[in-house]
């Protein structure tokens, strides 16, 4: 599975976010950062 996968399925299993990413209302930058954490992906 793709990183960009892997993301998507942690989105859908989390719709809070996506509704907050969509309203522009969540910093994307830290939510990216605690994704990469969550599902420990390497920079």
């Amino acid at each position: 599975m793709t990183i960009a996968q892997n993301v998507r399925s942690y989105l859908r299993n989390k719709p809070y976010l996506l509704e907050a990413l969509e309203k522009g209302i969540v910093n994307l930058s830290e939510l990216s950062r605690q994704i990469q954490k969550e599902l420990e992906i390497e920079n």
